[in-house]
Formats: C-alpha cells, structure tokens, sequence
C-alpha cells in the first residue's frame, strides 16, 4: 500500500510541477543529523548520508509503475533506493544476507530513515536481469541458472523466526494484506507472533478489502471459516520456536542479476520477510506470465498445494473490490 504521506501530497498542492523526486530532494535539503535514523544493525557506525549535491545530480534509473521509491544511481558503484516505500526491513534483510549466507546481493553501505522516508545506499551489481536475457539463452544455461536459483532460496528458506513481520520487526509485507478497497489505507498487519493472529490478520485484510466495510456475505463468511480452520505447512517439522520461514517476496526475472551464466545478485528484498512456507512460490507464481520463468519456478520453489489454494483464493476474492 504505497499511499503518498501528508508530506507529499501538502508538496503537491503547493508546487506547480510536482514531482517524486523534487519532494524528495526536499527532503534531503532540509534534513539535518538529528533527523536521520539509522537502521539498527548501522547505528553509531558513521556511514554515509547522501548530500544534497550527490542527490540532485544522481541518474534516475527507476522502472516504470515503481510508485514510492526511487531508484537513482549516485557514483559508478553505488546505489540509492529511496521512497516512502522503502523500509529499513529491507536494508536489515540485506545485511543479514550479506553477513550469514553465500547469497549475492548488494552490500549496504548506509541505511537510515528521515521521518517518512527511507533510504539505502547500497552496492551497484554488474550484470544483466535474468528478465531481458532469458529468451536468448539456450536449455543448459536455463537449467544451470535454475539449479543456482533453488540453492539459493532453500539457503535463504533457512533463515527461521518466532514471528511472521519484515526483518527489523516491522508489519508483515505479505502481497495478500495488501489489497485495500480504500486506496488511500495505510493500513499495516502484523507482526505476528502466532499461527493464529496472522489468520486473524488475514480475515481483517479480507474484510478491509470490502467496499465501505460491507460487501460481505455467506460466501465471505464461508472463506472466513476456512482461513481460520486452515492447517499451516510443515507443521510437523517445525520446532516450537520458528514460526515464519525468510522470504524475498517478489522473485521475479527483473530481480535476478546475472553474467556468464552466473546469479551475481538476487536484488530488490522490499517486500521481504518471515512468513508462512507457502508465501515465496505464492508470490512468484500469481504473476508469473512466461513459461520458461513459470517452469523455473515450479523446479527452485517449495509448493504446497493446499496452503497454495487457500492463499489464492483469499487474494483472488480480495482483489473483487480492491483497486490495488
């Protein structure tokens, strides 16, 4: 849900041509040290803070419809990600990667919040996406691709937490709790210390995706039932200490680095997170167009069929209504 903040939408009443980036570089004017927050795993560790200089001659490369973060190049080698979309969750689940897995991605240099705003300088990554190469690449390159893929999201699988919420803490990013009827909700779910409050959360979600709060009828009613009636995967192999399982979110081409036939970075962890074992192959497959892609997730991901259902069904009933 990336409703602009009052800040924004104050600066787009006031300015004749309102931009994203002019609001931001607002932002990074006006602020001084004591506004900006630092991501825990950085604090007191004197990393860098963009300047207005570096902001304003940095090269936008944000992809269309990436509404609430922008995307800008500020040296050869580094990276700002900036927005009210951006959260510190993402930078956390960046370093946590870097630190304890042989997962490629991009290293944080600096990461920190000024009060809406979130920004984090990291590593550019040489490569091209696996998105606007994948067509031109032959079945063995496919499949090496692939096997490098599945590695790496049973290593990041492994990754375990005793609530269902973003890295540092923070509200669950689930794309399914995200499918307001109000537009202009800013909503959060979670986190979540049980099984049980995320169905509950869910049930909300379902409800909030309903015009006016109405809407809802004995086939809601019915849904309800079976959201809070449903079994959670793995649940027999699961310690009574890990709830959720790490998840990126939105494994998709375009987010996916490579060069010579190698995963250099697996980028963008916005909506990543602990969540239920079913939520990464429910992401990635819901907008999944291209059979070599649909293929290469169904060999990398863990499926479970009956969770899978249910979580399509709730985000298929959910988007009735709901303009996001």
């Amino acid at each position: 849900m990336g409703h602009p903040p009052e800040g924004f939408l104050k600066y787009y009443a006031q300015h004749p041509h309102p931009t994203i980036r002019g609001y931001l570089a607002d932002i990074v004017a006006q602020a001084s040290t004591s506004d900006v927050i630092f991501t825990d795993s950085l604090r007191n560790q004197n990393r860098p803070i963009i300047s207005p200089d570096q902001f304003n001659a940095a090269t936008d490369l944000t992809a269309p419809l990436k509404g609430g973060a922008k995307i800008l190049q500020v040296s050869e080698h580094t990276i700002l990600k900036v927005g009210w979309r951006v959260h510190m969750g993402e930078a956390e689940a960046l370093i946590l990667l870097a630190e304890r897995s042989q997962i490629p991605v991009p290293e944080v240099l600096s990461a920190y919040t000024i009060g809406d705003i979130g920004f984090i300088l990291m590593t550019k990554i040489d490569g091209q996406t696996l998105g606007s190469c994948m067509d031109s690449m032959s079945p063995e390159d496919l499949s090496a691709i692939s096997r490098q893929l599945k590695a790496y999201v049973l290593e990041w699988r492994a990754f375990g937490s005793s609530f269902l919420g973003s890295v540092d803490g923070g509200p669950c990013q689930d794309i399914i709790f995200q499918h307001p009827w109000d537009y202009k909700s800013t909503r959060k779910y979670g986190p979540f210390d049980s099984f049980e409050q995320y169905k509950h959360g869910l049930v909300e979600a379902l409800r909030a995706s309903r015009p006016n709060g109405g809407g809802w009828y004995d086939e809601e009613e019915a849904l309800k039932q079976k959201i809070l009636t449903a079994s959670p995967a793995l649940a027999d192999e699961r310690s009574t200490t890990t709830l959720g399982v790490l998840t990126h979110g939105d494994v998709h081409p375009g987010n996916i680095i490579v060069r010579d036939g190698v995963i250099t970075a697996i980028i963008d962890w916005g909506n990543s997170g602990y969540s239920l074992p079913e939520r990464e192959f429910f992401a990635a497959k819901r907008i999944a167009m291209d059979q070599p892609w649909v293929k290469m997730i169904d060999e990398c991901i863990p499926f479970f069929a009956e969770q899978w259902a249910l979580m399509d069904e709730v985000d298929r009933s959910m988007m009735r209504y709901s303009p996001v």
